[in-house]
């Protein structure tokens, strides 16, 4: 089962790192438009996100238009192998450290927070994009 996962987890890596720059920035861009649609106002909420990782949806732009707006966001940390995820503050203008599979996350000085609204990216809104 294990080589079967980390087989199948590359697969899908390759098949996203494949969708033309343009073609996945326009997907961006929709899938930013629908979170908008879909989430209404986010002042005064703290939004969980996550990092870009090979070719995933990257919606660090519409977190700094949801900052603007006057929500805080916060970005996932693995603590330790099979432990609950922690999320930390992230204003966008702290210097990010290396977290697991070197994906960034926010320094150890970042308060954790607990988010009113964890984006778990669903297929219906990656479909519509």
């Amino acid at each position: 089962m294990a080589r079967w996962r980390k087989a199948e987890r590359e697969r899908l890596i390759t098949l996203r790192q494949s969708v033309p720059v343009a073609a996945r920035s326009a997907a961006d861009a929709a899938i930013a438009a629908e979170l908008d649609r879909r989430l209404g106002p986010v002042a005064g909420r703290t939004v969980a996100l996550y990092w870009p990782f090979r070719g995933e949806p990257d919606l660090r732009g519409w977190a700094a238009a949801a900052r603007a707006a006057g929500a805080r966001t916060c970005l996932p940390v693995v603590v330790r192998k099979a432990a609950p995820l922690a999320f930390r503050l992230w204003t966008g203008a702290e210097r990010l450290e290396r977290g697991v599979w070197n994906i960034p996350i926010p320094p150890e000085t970042s308060p954790e927070v607990v988010p009113d609204i964890v984006m778990v990216f669903m297929r219906d809104l990656q479909q519509q994009g």
